[in-house]
């Protein structure tokens, strides 16, 4: 038919022992009333090195965010969700197909501004650690989270989204508050015996004075009693 053509890429040794791609592209033409073919060949060894480099990189990067114990979550510079770990579905219940193009309860309504303007900050080049908010999980709990964001580029230097880790902080955030109870426990506990020792003294003396009274009282005396 008209225009017809197919590619293929050819991984093939030359005669000179060189591991070479090649990509072939046969096409049909005619010529004064009939068909011919036409093979045209590129040597494509480059391109193929490149495109594995990429391939490559690009599971390296997987691994090591699939293996990370932390929730992570990729956003696109329209700041929708690309992709989830594996730890961010345990910890949150969310699937990615949950929030792909759509509006989730993730983020608690009072916790939205702040995390507009650092999905800004990470969009604008600036990366963050360690920020402490609050996220909703699919079941409707509200955990706490420290985040941590990175912008990503193109090969161009165009920021293209950003990666956001969220460090589940729920129990930390327990023991936190718990130790804050108990050095206030300690505190008054201090403030108490800084008092006691103060009242000590004097009511030392009191007693002292009271003691050597008795002792020139006749018990008989009505005052003894009193004393």
């Amino acid at each position: 038919s008209k225009g017809f053509m197919r590619a293929l890429d050819i991984h093939t040794v030359t005669t000179f022992g060189k591991n070479v791609w090649l990509e072939c592209c046969l096409s049909r033409f005619k010529s004064a009333g009939e068909f011919h073919l036409l093979l045209t060949v590129n040597d494509i060894t480059d391109r193929k090195k490149m495109e594995n480099t990429i391939r490559e990189s690009e599971i390296r990067y997987r691994t090591v965010l699939e293996a990370s114990l932390d929730p992570i979550a990729a956003y696109d510079k329209k700041g929708e969700v690309v992709y989830v770990n594996p730890a961010f579905i345990k910890v949150f219940g969310w699937e990615l197909e949950d929030l792909l193009d759509k509006k989730i309860a993730f983020v608690p309504k009072e916790n939205l501004p702040d995390t507009e303007r650092m999905i800004n900050r990470a969009m604008a080049g600036e990366s963050f650690i360690e920020v402490e908010t609050q996220r909703y999980t699919k079941e409707g709990n509200i955990i706490d989270v420290s985040m941590s964001a990175a912008v990503y580029l193109d090969c161009n230097g165009i920021p293209q989204g950003c990666v956001v880790n969220m460090r589940d902080i729920t129990e930390y955030k327990k023991l936190e508050t718990e130790l804050r109870k108990t050095q206030k426990i300690q505190a008054v506990g201090r403030l108490a015996a800084g008092v006691a020792h103060e009242i000590n003294n004097p009511l030392t003396t009191i007693l002292a004075t009271i003691m050597l009274l008795q002792e020139d009282t006749d018990p008989k005396d009505s005052s003894y009693n009193e004393l």
